[in-house]
């Protein structure tokens, strides 16, 4: 079982392009469908759920995280994406006025915007992502890695798998990928927004949001692309709001493996799934049951003792 047929597809993709790509057009459960991580673990963790078309709810935080990501990783693309909202709009009596989204003008203008795929943000909103990226261009480490690095690299690649036979397809976008001359050759890296960048509590959160599994799978996906062996996989954390604290974290080698183990594990059941056709629900995995009912009982942390 192995990662075969690798290669970059490029640099600078747009993560629009990325999430669409599925070139032979084949829905969830059929063949060709191209697996990301993130599918992988929404499989995992439900392969009914997943195969219905089940999709997590944009949240606040992550719209957040993607106007940043695009303000510092990729400039052009948040001018592409991205436009400000004006302070003021003229009425329908010429009279200059402070902007109001309840006022025609200012909900066909919002309306037509939206319309043509762009997202509005506010100049406060400008100022965040200005003040952000200043506050990540003042750590001397994470200048140094940005400085150097390339990034939304996209790599597409095959999933070999022995016990069935069965080739699936693979595809992975890394934010961060330092240069082979540089510094920090020896990693991959992803910019990650949060509500805290503590040392102690970032563990929980690898753990918690599987980004050991996309740290094993990434590095993973890269080495068969290129040939290079990376044994890091780098965070570069920004709080969300001010003073936009900064924090770097490195996933240890036993992170990794743990990674590593539960991406190999999910791939083996997902061509399981599809060699049988059988998508199986919560209790059809779960390991006791008494006339078809999954039996739950108390953790010892429950017990009064």
């Amino acid at each position: 079982m192995t990662i075969q047929n690798a290669k970059i597809v490029g640099t600078q993709v747009m993560p629009e392009y990325y999430h669409q790509y599925n070139p032979d057009g084949d829905g969830r459960g059929e063949i060709n469908y191209v697996m990301s991580r993130s599918d992988l673990m929404e499989f995992n963790h439900c392969p009914h759920r997943w195969a219905m078309g089940y999709h997590k709810s944009k949240t606040e935080a992550l719209s957040y995280g993607n106007m940043l990501d695009a303000f510092v990783l990729d400039r052009d693309r948040f001018d592409e994406a991205f436009i400000v909202r004006p302070d003021t709009y003229e009425n329908d009596k010429g009279e200059i006025k402070k902007w109001n989204n309840n006022s025609n003008t200012c909900k066909k203008w919002n309306a037509e915007t939206l319309k043509s795929g762009m997202g509005i943000i506010s100049e406060a909103d400008l100022k965040i992502c200005k003040d952000a990226e200043n506050s990540l261009l003042a750590d001397e480490v994470i200048k140094g890695i940005l400085d150097t690095s390339d990034f939304q690299v996209m790599i597409t690649a095959e999933w070999h798998d022995k016990p069935t036979g069965l080739k699936i397809p693979l595809k992975c976008l890394i934010d961060i990928v330092p240069r082979k001359d540089s510094y920090f050759h020896r990693y991959l890296a992803d910019l990650k927004t949060c509500r805290t960048a503590c040392v102690g509590q970032w563990a929980r959160e690898v753990y918690n949001w599987g980004y050991h599994v996309q740290g094993a799978f990434y590095l993973d996906m890269h080495e068969a692309a290129t040939g290079e062996v990376r044994n890091g996989f780098a965070h570069i954390l920004q709080e969300s709001y001010e003073p936009y604290e900064v924090g770097r974290r490195l996933i240890d080698e036993d992170f990794i493996e743990l990674g590593r183990d539960k991406y190999f594990a999910a791939l083996e059941k997902y061509c399981e799934c599809m060699k049988s056709g059988k998508f199986g629900g919560y209790d059809d995995y779960s390991m006791v049951q008494f006339d078809g009912f999954t039996s739950v009982g108390p953790e010892s942390w429950m017990i009064d003792k």
